[in-house]
């Protein structure tokens, strides 16, 4: 009621204090974020979405290096004369297209061609109950410890993806393919370094499955 109040003498009465008090009364009403809220609230459909942009945005992370220094480049450059800003800009934004192309592209093409295996993993997510606020740290463990089994289709077309953005940035002239120090340019693999199972060679047996509400089309 204290807050209704004020914002009606705000109408009637709108003097500098009673503005500034009004602003401090309404400003404490921020809402937080809840780090307790749980992923499966969104769905399967939702997040078999998240975890594959996880697995697209790991597995390239070495097009978004590129993209991001060419765009701290156009941020910091001073020296260069406007013809050849133009360019900068012009590479940046190329760059960006592309990444957004086939980030775009890429969950639709993994859904229509590997939809078994993306659905076990799916399932395999909302037995675990993840919490929201560390999904993308969740999910990245989860793709490093399937890529080279259950999901080893998905993982050789992400390979595939990363070299033809990589080739048409550089046929294209936006930026130099770099020879070495970037995940996956020197040997041609990615996404299956870092955290693995125990033993890689053998598949990770599934827990049973909780009976989740979701439903899967």
């Amino acid at each position: 009621m204290e807050i209704i109040r004020k914002i009606a003498n705000f109408f009637l009465k709108a003097d500098k204090e009673d503005i500034l008090e009004t602003i401090d009364d309404v400003e404490e009403f921020i809402v937080n974020p809840n780090d307790d809220m749980k992923l499966n609230v969104f769905g399967a459909d939702k997040i078999q979405g998240m975890f594959l942009d996880v697995a697209f945005c790991y597995v390239t992370e070495d097009i978004f290096i590129i993209y991001r220094a060419k765009a701290t480049q156009c941020k910091t450059e001073k020296n260069l004369d406007e013809e050849d800003m133009k360019t900068l800009f012009f590479q940046r934004n190329e760059i960006d297209k592309i990444i957004k192309r086939e980030r775009e592209a890429f969950p639709v093409f993994a859904a229509l061609n590997f939809s078994e295996p993306i659905k076990k993993i799916v399932k395999h997510i909302i037995n675990k109950d993840l919490m929201i606020a560390s999904h993308k740290d969740s999910m990245k463990v989860i793709w490093l410890e399937q890529n080279a089994t259950n999901l080893s289709k998905v993982n050789a077309h992400l390979l595939l993806i990363k070299k033809k953005m990589m080739d048409e940035i550089e046929s294209k002239g936006l930026a130099d393919r770099p020879d070495d120090g970037l995940m996956g340019f020197a040997d041609n693999t990615s996404g299956t370094t870092g955290i693995q199972p125990k033993d890689s060679k053998e598949p990770i047996e599934f827990e049973p499955d909780r009976k989740p509400t979701l439903n899967f089309k």
